[in-house]
């Protein structure tokens, strides 16, 4: 399996909040970190390691999302989650509580030309040079969900499966898609499309532009490998994540033989 033109986009596996954005925060110091707990994607950095993608491959945001959410539009107005205060930069937190004080239009525009300009920038070159080089990129968009969905969620399904595969009808194919689908089913995990959460990122410069930029959603359920009331590894989850890797191999290098 060619791992050079697979890149991991990993958004949400960061708990810091920088020292001079504290302020920012109407939260005591034990409330942001329990909301911290809630709303990160813990060690999804550390999920997919055994398929030894570069580490120059790998878009892994360095702040919390309570700081700068990468996953969101920077626009507002094109974010649906802005509605309920929960656009590129927050307001409310994970129980639709206000955690933040009113930023200014400048205070905002600081923190997106910070952080999430640079990783949108970092996420388009190296799709553009990988594209280039190959003549296709996959992109994997890494997430963790949490076993009971949180107030905020939007979608709030009762049964949420250990893995949920999101795709986009334009970046992913459907070969792809049956490919990941069964190689989790095979490895005997409960898996769903698109639940509880949809979709998955692509550069805006290749959204519905380009068909050989690939992508799909890899969101895990918290409980398959760690301890959701620790906020730590579980005494399986080195078997967890090596049976979550040699799935998604499995899978990519079906495709790529289908391709073939």
């Amino acid at each position: 399996m060619n791992r050079s033109n697979i890149l991991l986009h990993i958004p949400h596996s960061s708990k810091d909040i920088p020292d001079e954005l504290r302020s920012q925060f109407l939260l005591s110091d034990e409330e942001i970190n329990h909301e911290n707990n809630l709303m990160t994607d813990h060690f999804t950095d550390w999920l997919l390691a055994p398929l030894r993608i570069p580490i120059k491959n790998q878009i892994i945001s360095p702040v919390s999302r309570l700081i700068v959410d990468m996953e969101r539009f920077n626009d507002d107005s094109l974010e649906v989650m802005a509605t309920i205060r929960m656009g590129v930069v927050y307001k409310k937190g994970s129980q639709l509580q206000t955690i933040r004080r009113e930023l200014s239009s400048i205070e905002k525009r600081a923190l997106i030309e910070q952080y999430y300009n640079p990783h949108h920038q970092k996420l388009e070159a190296l799709t553009e040079s990988t594209h280039q080089t190959y003549g296709q990129t996959i992109i994997i968009d890494v997430h963790s969900y949490p076993k009971v969905a949180l107030p905020y969620e939007q979608n709030n399904f009762r049964q949420r499966p250990e893995i949920c595969i999101g795709t986009c009808e334009y970046h992913t194919p459907k070969k792809l898609e049956a490919c990941l689908v069964n190689s989790f089913i095979r490895s005997g995990f409960e898996v769903d499309i698109n639940t509880p959460f949809a979709g998955t990122l692509i550069p805006t410069k290749y959204w519905n532009k380009e068909k050989r930029v690939l992508g799909f959603m890899l969101e895990v359920r918290r409980d398959v490998y760690m301890d959701e009331n620790r906020f730590t590894l579980s005494k399986h989850s080195d078997d967890a994540r090596n049976k979550i890797c040699q799935t998604v191999e499995q899978a990519l290098s079906t495709f790529y033989s289908m391709e073939d």
